[in-house]
């Protein structure tokens, strides 16, 4: 974007003056205007187009997006295909772009502001995306969003009539110049603005980061942002389109969960008299990732009254601590006494109980019948109340965040799944990049596990329990690690996309993996191979059925070549042939599956 500069005595379209320039792009630029008709202030976007093709689509794109109405989009107002090519004009509100709006700010807004405006802004995108056909926002620049002198967000509506841009731009996803626009494309496009916004910096441009350069954090140029929050952006950001957010729904999600988080009231159970009558505390901000860390403190429950001490009562607390503790003492002495006079042979209050005492209370005395020394005592545990989470649309939300357990186990590394072993003896846990493996009593650590370059998404445990399988993101390599002897069995390669999804066959003897490559598939765990289809047909079909192929082989463009004809000294007995509505036939010899086109 250039510079705000100064263009007097300019009129467009015979009407419109020119005050400044707000963005500059090849063949299209955008003015604050004043309207010399109505004197109202406009913002006008101008192609510089002789192209009838063009300045009729503009003009289509111009009237969808006149229907559109939205509080976080400036409605477009005018459009008109002139000598020099076609202009568009929408409201202006008071306010700067938001590139504008980060100079005069000398550095970056405040993750609340940013958070709540990105809220609006995909609000907006939603209902974009949500027309017929779609629109989409292809590659925006900050001047494309206006900055309210009431610091509301507004999207304008220039960015989709110009539509994806093949030339460099940080705000623009890798993918747009090859595959065009996309919800996801999108996602990546508001992620990039919601980065310049929150850092005051604009993220690598892809080709940039096609060359090796990594994507910096936000919270390298941030630190204030929270580490949640700088996920969600850096989700948004990935450079395949697999890992990133696919809606701007799913997006919205992630968003409502660090608002939940990072901005907790306290619960039902405080009593709002004594929060008031208690004195002020300094104010210290918890971030919403110290709930993943193990360090966040859980707010009061009802009943707890805070006690301010003084340094005058602070010595005779503590001779009443010592003389609640003598007391305590005392009477687990006494207790124990009893107990042991009770149980110990001869004691002479064990034959009070057993005689005259056990009598005055009707007591049935007898003696116990032995148990055998193989039976086993059976122990009916106490079962411990669950906390009931109440359900919501939100993943966490107000009323069930108070009863989440707090652990101080859990890090803030990125987790993912976790299987029970068949056995229900160990857990495997994956979080990040590794697997670690607990047994069920202590929770204790037996093994860990690492070799993958990216986060895990799956696993899998073998049915006997010794194979463990796991997957990544950014990994197209699957491992399988001996759980038994705490090392790597082996690896399986051939996928070219991460892996989402592995598991084993009932009999262990095959394991399914599933990858953004678009294709499953089946290894034989004996020799860590694919398996392939049969080179040719199992069978010979019956008399009735056309061209049959065996499963995992694609039919010829010409079934009646497909195979040769059936020699007659080989005639075959069919068994319960069905064919199905897609073609699918029963079993007919030795198991073997067939396939024929389906016949009109």
């Amino acid at each position: 974007m250039r510079s705000t500069m100064s263009l007097p005595e300019r009129v467009i379209h015979g009407r419109y003056r020119v005050i400044y320039a707000i963005d500059e792009q090849a063949g299209a630029a955008v003015f604050c205007c004043r309207d010399d008709q109505s004197g109202a202030l406009v913002y006008v976007a101008e192609w510089t187009t002789s192209d009838a093709a063009i300045q009729q689509q503009l003009s289509q794109q111009s009237e969808r997006l006149a229907t559109i109405s939205d509080p976080a989009l400036l409605p477009l107002i005018s459009h008109a295909i002139t000598e020099t090519g076609f202009i568009a004009v929408s409201s202006a509100p008071q306010g700067h772009d938001l590139g504008q709006t980060v100079r005069m700010r000398n550095g970056a807004l405040t993750q609340t502001e940013v958070t709540s405006q990105m809220t609006r802004i995909l609000a907006v995108v939603r209902q974009l995306h949500s027309q017929t056909p779609a629109l989409y926002l292809g590659t925006p620049a900050p001047s494309d969003i206006i900055v309210r002198d009431d610091g509301q967000w507004m999207l304008t509506p220039f960015a989709m009539m110009r539509g994806a841009s093949a030339s460099a731009s940080p705000y623009r996803a890798p993918e747009v110049p090859s595959s065009g626009s996309s919800p996801a494309s999108d996602m990546y496009a508001i992620a990039a603005l919601v980065y310049f916004a929150s850092t005051g910096v604009a993220p690598l441009t892809p080709e940039v980061q096609a060359s090796g350069a990594k994507l910096i954090a936000p919270r390298t140029h941030n630190p204030s942002l929270n580490e949640m929050f700088e996920q969600v952006l850096l989700r948004a950001l990935q450079t395949r389109v697999s890992n990133r957010y696919q809606s701007a729904a799913e997006m919205q999600i992630s968003l409502d969960t660090i608002q939940t988080l990072g901005t907790r009231e306290p619960g039902p159970g405080v009593d709002s008299g004594i929060l008031n009558a208690a004195p002020a505390p300094v104010a210290e901000t918890k971030p919403a990732s110290s709930v993943l860390a193990g360090n966040y403190t859980p707010p009061p429950v009802a009943g707890t009254i805070p006690v301010v001490q003084s340094g005058a009562s602070s010595s005779n607390m503590r001779m009443g601590c010592l003389v609640a503790a003598a007391i305590t003492l005392t009477i687990l002495a006494v207790m124990l006494c009893i107990v042991l006079a009770l149980v110990l042979p001869g004691s002479p209050l064990r034959s009070l109980w057993g005689g005259s005492f056990a009598s005055s209370f009707n007591f049935a005395v007898t003696t116990p019948t032995p148990v055998p020394s193989s039976s086993k005592a059976i122990v009916a545990a106490t079962p411990t109340r669950i906390p009931t989470i109440t359900s919501s649309n939100k993943a966490i939300d107000d009323t069930n965040a108070a009863n989440l357990q707090v652990s101080n186990v859990i890090t803030s590394t990125t987790f993912g799944p976790a299987a029970w072993a068949p056995n229900g003896q160990a857990i495997a846990i994956a979080a990040g990049d590794s697997v670690s493996i607990h047994e069920v009593e202590q929770f204790s650590e037996t093994a860990v596990f690492r070799g993958h370059v990216g986060n895990v998404t799956s696993l899998a445990w073998s049915p006997d329990g010794r194979y463990l399988a796991s997957g990544a993101s950014n990994d197209s390599v699957i491992h399988v690690w001996d759980v038994t002897n705490s090392v790597e069995a082996y690896t399986l390669r051939g996928h070219e996309g991460w892996i989402r999804n592995v598991i084993f066959s009932p009999d262990g003897k095959r394991l399914a993996s599933g990858s953004t490559d678009l294709s499953v598939r089946i290894w034989d765990t004996a020799s860590q191979r694919t398996i392939y289809g049969h080179p040719m047909a199992h069978n010979w079909p019956p008399p009735h059925v056309t061209a049959p192929y065996a499963c995992g082989i694609p039919p010829p463009v010409n079934p009646s070549k497909a195979l040769p004809s059936r020699p007659q000294s080989t005639p075959m007995t069919p068994k319960k042939i069905a064919i199905g509505r897609l073609g699918w036939c029963g079993l007919l010899m030795a198991n073997h599956c067939l396939w024929a086109p389906p016949m009109d």
